[in-house]
């Protein structure tokens, strides 16, 4: 549903259905470059002005756009809250082995809104980040799958691992602690009173495949 300008509610609506727009194409991204899923199943677009990869597969262009309405819909029920995403990829012992992290922190009621041609380049330059980042990061093994999780944050001092899952098994990385993640970071801007956190866990792959 269109929002119509002038009034809180549409314009926390733009913000939520631009920041929806952008996981959108960051989930395809991702799933494209680390090597989820086949070359094949993906087409070139363009998106936010950046050239993206973006999926052919029903079930899963499904899957994530159910993900993608229940944080749209929350957005806008739940306003100002604090809201981390995370794309989380799992090897063949449904071990998570890396994860996608994007913390977002919406404008508050009493706040102005981002302005959104502003805010829509700030995505755009996180969207080059994630086309690159895998130069930076560790082959994935064969035959892994993935999960989104969402937590809405409450509590300022939670911790970054209690999640709430959407759907899958709420799991750390690694398991063991010969498995602690390293961080890559990709991106931390603030648009207005909007602020989004996004960086990248993965465990040490040979960790993982050790008894």
């Amino acid at each position: 549903m269109a929002a119509q300008a002038g009034s809180a509610d549409a314009s926390r609506a733009d913000v939520a259905c631009l920041f929806a727009e952008f996981l959108e194409v960051s989930f395809h991204l991702v799933l494209y470059t680390r090597g989820v899923y086949p070359p094949e199943l993906f087409e070139r677009r363009k998106k936010f002005g950046v050239p993206v990869y973006q999926s052919r597969h029903p079930e899963l262009n499904g899957y994530i756009g159910k993900v993608l309405k229940s944080v749209y819909e929350a957005l806008v029920e739940k306003g100002s809250q604090e809201i981390r995403i995370a794309v989380n990829i799992t090897n063949s012992d449904d071990t998570v082995v890396e994860r996608f992290v994007f913390v977002w922190k919406p404008f508050g009621e009493q706040s102005m809104p981002p302005s959104l041609a502003d805010l829509q380049g700030d995505l755009q330059s996180l969207l080059l980040k994630l086309s690159t980042v895998d130069a930076v990061l560790q082959p994935l093994p064969e035959n892994c799958l993935f999960f989104v999780e969402i937590e809405f944050m409450d509590d300022e001092d939670a911790e970054l691992e209690d999640w709430v899952v959407v759907p899958g098994s709420s799991q750390p990385i690694g398991k063991s602690d010969s498995s602690i993640p390293s961080t890559v970071p990709l991106k931390k801007f603030q648009c207005g009173s909007t602020q989004l956190l996004a960086f990248v866990e993965q465990c040490k792959i040979g960790a993982l495949s050790s008894p």
